[in-house]
């Protein structure tokens, strides 16, 4: 069996596998951060943008999976149904992505915070919409195996083949991937805006927590935004690919592999931008707290005649002093400085709940 073009299947098949494989890994990761942190402390992941982070990594561990089984799918009902597994789970993710975007977008950018099931109406919209349209083509016979042993769209060198393969694919991923590129570039302009608007205030009033909480929200936004950069950097090359097909030339293989590897990585990118999000950093400011406190206890360990002073500097970097508690300052608790100066992220997103932005950032 020969993959895309001909072209040895082995040598394709073993990069998309190792590909999707990674990006399983990275999503499975997400999604047991995610519930852990839940069990742990839900409020730190009470947010709209954290759940739909859990959706698309749970929507891109099975698209990994239909994606491999659609590579070595060879027989008929085999090849449409793994088909419409890969079709569901980019659209539904492509549709998650641009829900992060457009939930930013009303909150960020047109102060909409009081749309009741806005959150319900996402996962409906998402994965109803993304069912419905790609159940069509499988129930009309439009997919499945095709002469060069691949399974996909059927009759795509054909009008019919085209027409059916862009309204119940391309277009959707085109929409979405055009929509995320505004969003984000509206987003990021209102950011730089209010961030000089920002600096103006804080040189007026450095302290206040008013402006120390417009700067974590402003962190937050830019940082959710990176989720609606996802499907542009995976879902670019495909366009590129089937608009050489549309125009009749025929793509070389590295083009074919790279598209698929940069579909397969979505999951992947995901998970690194998750990465950035502030509960991660709420959890890390959490873990070195509690580090902090044990060792407090124990802080003859890092007393001067056993520990050297590049180890000491270390311990200080990474450790955290609760705020108003008496610690004694010989050993490493006198290298500590205060806890605003080590991190204040976790406090000022996520403990001011009650408060105007504290609803704002859950919103997010």
């Amino acid at each position: 069996m020969n993959g895309p073009n001909g072209d040895p299947l082995s040598i394709y098949a073993k990069i998309v596998v190792a590909v999707n494989a990674i990006s399983t890994i990275a999503s499975t990761f997400v999604a047991c951060m995610i519930i852990g942190i839940r069990c742990y402390n839900k409020e730190i992941v009470n947010r709209v943008s954290i759940r739909l982070t859990l959706a698309m990594a749970v929507t891109d561990i099975f698209y990994s999976i239909f994606q491999v089984w659609n590579l070595f799918s060879t027989t008929r009902v085999s090849c449409v149904l793994s088909t419409w597994g890969v079709l569901l789970t980019t659209l539904a993710f492509n549709f998650l992505s641009v829900t992060v975007a457009l939930n930013l977008q009303l909150i960020f950018l047109h102060d909409r915070r009081n749309l009741k099931l806005r959150e319900q109406y996402y996962f409906i919209v998402d994965f109803g919409g993304a069912f419905f349209i790609t159940v069509l083509p499988v129930v009309f016979g439009r997919v499945g195996l095709k002469p060069d042993g691949t399974c996909w769209f059927l009759d795509t060198w054909r009008a019919k083949g085209i027409l059916w393969e862009t309204a119940t694919y391309l277009m959707w991923i085109c929409m979405g991937v055009l929509y995320c590129l505004v969003a984000v570039t509206m987003v990021v302009w209102k950011l730089h805006q209010q961030r000089k608007q920002l600096s103006r205030l804080i040189r007026l009033s450095p302290d206040t927590r008013v402006m120390q909480q417009e700067k974590m929200l402003i962190r937050m936004a830019m940082r959710i935004v990176f989720h609606a950069l996802v499907p542009i950097a995976s879902q670019t090359p495909r366009f590129i690919l089937e608009l050489m097909n549309f125009l009749g030339v025929r793509p070389r293989f590295p083009l074919v592999l790279i598209v698929d590897i940069a579909a397969g990585l979505q999951g992947t990118l995901n998970a690194i931008v998750f990465l950035f999000d502030p509960a991660i950093h709420a959890v890390w400011y959490e873990f070195r707290k509690r580090l902090t406190s044990h060792f407090m206890v124990e802080q003859y360990v890092f007393t001067s005649s056993t520990r050297s002073e590049w180890v000491k500097t270390r311990i200080k970097s990474f450790l955290v002093l609760n705020n108003g508690v008496q610690r004694p300052v010989s050993g490493i608790a006198g290298l500590l400085p205060p806890l605003e100066e080590l991190d204040d992220e976790f406090h000022l997103t996520f403990a001011s709940a009650d408060d105007e932005k504290g609803r704002v950032m859950k919103l997010l």
